[in-house]
């Protein structure tokens, strides 16, 4: 019994490859007709003179492509002269004035509820910073305005100062 199934896969085996071959033959078959079809077209064969046909019926489309490439670039080059700063002016930024920073175990974090009290490592009086999308750019003082936190700038930093904290040392207080 074991032995006939044996038999029986194999011969599933042997028609499937039986049936690929017969596909490949087929698919060679319909590309020999092509190229006869081809040949009695009356289109030659030859390489070249595809290539030649072909850049020929291009050529006329590149010039038109040309000539409204440079169309298009002329009046991009006047709307930049007219062009205002004001898209950039209105990209959105994330700014933070950051009272403070603490360090601290996974243990004591999560041993945090509410009224726990956090000690910053940042002395009453000292300057506060403001980052712009994560950049120290300056430092201030906490004030109120109408019942609400604001900030006072005490202090821009120096672009020198900018520069040497973008080493990765943009967060260090």
């Amino acid at each position: 019994m074991a032995d006939e199934e044996i038999v029986e896969e194999e011969q599933a085996e042997e028609e499937l490859e039986d049936s690929d071959a017969e596909g490949d033959l087929d698919s060679l078959m319909s590309e020999v007709e092509a190229k006869e079809s081809v040949e009695d077209s009356g289109v030659s064969g030859d390489l070249s003179s595809l290539v030649s046909q072909s850049s020929e019926e291009k050529g006329q489309d590149l010039d038109s492509m040309l000539s409204s490439a440079q169309q298009v670039s002329i009046s991009e080059d006047q709307e930049e002269e007219g062009m205002s700063l004001d898209l950039l002016l209105e990209m959105p930024l994330a700014v933070t004035f950051e009272v403070g920073r603490a360090k601290m175990a996974i243990s004591d974090l999560l041993s945090l509820g509410q009224g726990s009290v956090l000690d910053l490592h940042r002395l009453v009086g000292e300057p506060l910073d403001l980052f712009v999308n994560n950049r120290l750019i300056a430092r201030g003082e906490v004030v109120v305005i109408n019942e609400k936190f604001g900030a006072r700038l005490t202090e821009i930093v120096a672009p020198e100062e900018r520069i040497k904290r973008m080493g990765g040392m943009d967060h260090v207080g």
